[in-house]
């Protein structure tokens, strides 16, 4: 871990960075806030050390700047100061320090406080990495979400919307931040779906349903429903995912073809009706002729 340190005086840097140095650690050295502050600019630096009051630009001024930065790494700083005034310490905490270290320093005090920003930082770069990788799994899922034909949306147990896919929105005729985190249910809703969605939630097991509608036209619209609940670590649903399928298409070309096979088995007892009369009207030849 790389340590920057600003210490204006020579003696008491030159002991800081030696201290550092033999705990195993990269040290930066600046005389300054101002030269510390360039020196952050050009390296990854973790943490800081800095004396409180330093010419150019004091310590305070510094955290300052390094919270206002554009980092994207958090870095841990160590205020060192004479000031040990309860007064002191909070302005020093409302600047941005993270921690403190009264002077004239002892090496151990130093080296635990370090070891407790170090801890701090390698929490921060767990967590970052965490969120990236989820970050990185939403997004290919997300891709995944969007290149299917059924519509999908999750609800809290509230149910208000928390996300959705391509379809479902384009569906709504809006976008997607105008959907987000509203109520999924109004008064058009299928009551029978409601209850199904809130019954996911109670017993944490899947419900489905098929729901018929109208659609614009005044037509029958049929759709396959499946309501999955969604678990969190202690097994408690903190959302139901909703996917829709419609099958408007296979319920009318099923009804054709059970329409159709009704048609072949009258046609079929049409023609037994037939074949029966012309058997006996041969049988009543067959004794005419006999």
């Amino acid at each position: 871990m790389e340590i920057l340190i600003a210490e204006d005086n020579t003696v008491s840097r030159m002991l800081l960075e030696k201290v550092l140095v033999k705990l195993g650690y990269k040290v930066l050295a600046a005389e300054n806030g101002l030269e510390a502050w360039k020196l952050f600019q050009q390296n990854r630096v973790s943490m800081v050390i800095t004396d409180w009051m330093m010419p150019e630009m004091d310590g305070m001024a510094l955290c300052k700047k390094i919270r206002a930065s554009s980092v994207d790494d958090y870095t841990y700083i160590i205020i060192v100061t004479a000031k040990d005034q309860k007064q002191n310490l909070i302005e020093a905490f409302k600047e941005g320090a993270d921690d403190y270290l009264a002077k004239p320093f002892d090496p151990d005090e130093l080296k635990a406080r370090i070891k407790t920003g170090e801890r701090i930082v390698l929490l921060e770069k767990k967590y970052k990495k965490l969120e990236t990788d989820l970050i990185n799994s939403r997004d290919k899922l997300k891709v995944v979400f969007d290149s299917v034909h059924e519509e999908i949306v999750s609800v809290d147990k509230g149910l208000h919307i928390v996300s959705a896919n391509r379809v479902f929105v384009e569906n709504r005729g809006s976008a997607f931040s105008e959907i987000i985190t509203r109520p999924y249910f109004t008064d058009k809703d299928s009551e029978k779906l409601k209850s199904r969605v809130i019954e996911a939630f109670e017993t944490g097991k899947p419900q489905f349903l098929t729901d018929i509608s109208a659609d614009k036209n005044g037509n029958k619209k049929y759709c396959d429903i499946s309501c999955i609940p969604t678990k969190g670590n202690t097994s408690e649903v903190y959302q139901v995912i909703i996917v829709l399928r419609d099958v408007t298409e296979l319920e009318l070309k099923s009804k054709k073809i059970i329409s159709l096979n009704n048609k072949l088995k009258q046609a079929f007892a049409g023609a037994n009706t037939k074949n029966e009369k012309l058997e006996n009207a041969l049988k009543r030849l067959r004794d005419t002729q006999t």
